[in-house]
């Protein structure tokens, strides 16, 4: 299974991917029924990806080449804030508990090492443990909590800031 950049040619792939992780998981932000990305609009997106020093998306292929997950970091677009990178991972369910998170992670950092990214930051729902868990190993740490941020079938959820330095 390999790790590499996304591209334009991934599109369709990736609203699959995406429409499978609203349904395998509540800890996305779309409900399953949301998502109306529409093929052309998904090129769209990726074509602002590429070759930006800006935003990344990797993808995680199987050995069928189906990609299976992906991260996202988009960086500040401000002189004050371009040194922060914002995260963003899904891994489809049948393939957790095998570090490919940590792989993404991993990729994703050394990306920003390479852009002069000084700071990875997310957001993760507080009862998410075990995505919790990963970003702790990774080097990640608790900042705060935005309360009651997601609602989820009528009850809401407190999401935890984390953030990992780099460069220090």
């Amino acid at each position: 299974m390999s790790i590499r950049t996304a591209n334009i040619n991934d599109s369709a792939q990736l609203i699959s991917l995406f429409e499978t992780l609203d349904q395998e998981s509540t800890f996305m932000l779309l409900e399953p029924s949301e998502r109306d990305t529409s093929l052309e609009n998904q090129q769209k997106q990726m074509a602002n990806f590429t070759d930006s020093n800006t935003q990344v998306m990797l993808v995680k292929e199987n050995d069928k080449a189906e990609l299976i997950a992906f991260v996202v970091g988009i960086a500040g677009n401000f002189i004050r804030n371009k040194h922060s990178l914002y995260c963003v991972i899904g891994v489809k369910s049948e393939y957790h508990d095998k570090g490919i998170g940590h792989s993404l992670l991993t990729n994703l950092e050394e990306w920003a090492n390479n852009h002069g990214i000084h700071r990875i930051e997310l957001t993760v729902m507080e009862h998410n443990l075990k995505a919790i868990r990963l970003y702790e190993t990774f080097g990640f740490i608790r900042e705060g909590i935005k309360r009651d941020s997601i609602c989820i079938a009528g009850e809401y959820i407190n999401e935890l800031y984390m953030s990992k330095l780099l460069n220090k």
